[in-house]
């Protein structure tokens, strides 16, 4: 068993991320991965602190009708997510076999999520608008990898090929700042695996939108590039998770 499959993978949710589409594919990476999950919901903090001030009010999207915004009715959606986000987790786990733990917290997500060491994160994607669906890319799971000489993108190449010794269907997309070494290149040409290079001017987290890869993408990436921003722009990142976000610990 390989270092990546010993390492737990912490779920991070929130009202705006559980869904069964959202957690099945990685239910399904973590059983070929022999990795335990841990889901983590984060009741937002600022929403409820908010909730709590005399002028704050709620705006119907469809109607426009306003009323008061009520803490009450808050923590009871809030009870309502986090109940519907453990009891997806253990159907998940229970159908593929996989150990399992779940807590809830308040705070901020992202941080929340990074303060937890030694584990690997996953970030559902942002729940879309009613109606739209996430159809895999010609079949496959897109996995997208960002190059860096660390052991994180090590790990990640270990995962590459653990998922595709478990005939997992795989398009690889490498993005990087610099040519990709033609090592790196034979290393994941070896697995058997589609693969693109997509090269970029600089790795920013803010430009995750703008990968040309599909909505279904699982994107992999070191933890500590999350780790290195200041917290004014760790507020709000969540809201670019358009496809699932893996962090490598």
């Amino acid at each position: 068993m390989s270092s990546i499959t010993e390492r737990q993978i912490m779920i991070a949710m929130d009202a705006r991320n559980v869904s069964e589409e959202n957690l099945a594919v990685l239910a399904q990476i973590a059983s070929r991965l022999n990795a335990p999950l841990s889901g983590l919901f984060v009741e937002d903090s600022r929403l409820l602190d908010a909730a709590r001030l005399s002028f704050a009010i709620e705006v119907c999207s469809q109607t426009g009708e306003e009323k008061k915004l009520e803490t009450e009715t808050l923590a009871r959606l809030n009870r309502q997510f986090s109940a519907r986000a453990r009891q997806l987790l253990e159907k998940l786990a229970q159908l593929h076999q996989i150990p399992w733990s779940f807590t809830v917290e308040a705070g901020e997500l992202i941080s929340k999520a990074l303060a937890r060491r030694g584990v690997d994160v996953f970030f559902p994607a942002r729940l879309q608008r009613a109606g739209e669906k996430r159809v895999l890319h010609g079949g496959h799971q897109q996995l997208v990898l960002f190059y860096e000489k660390s052991p994180q993108f090590e790990r990640a190449v270990e995962v590459l090929k653990q998922l595709s010794a478990h005939d997992f269907p795989l398009e690889v997309v490498v993005v990087t700042e610099i040519p990709l070494p033609k090592d790196v290149i034979e290393q994941i040409d070896a697995v058997g695996v589609s693969l693109r290079v997509q090269r970029v001017a600089g790795l920013d987290l803010r430009a995750l939108r703008l990968l040309h890869v599909s909505a279904t993408a699982l994107v992999m990436l070191p933890k500590h590039r999350l780790r290195e921003l200041a917290p004014a722009e760790l507020s709000g990142l969540a809201a670019l998770f358009s496809c699932p976000v893996y962090l490598l610990d």
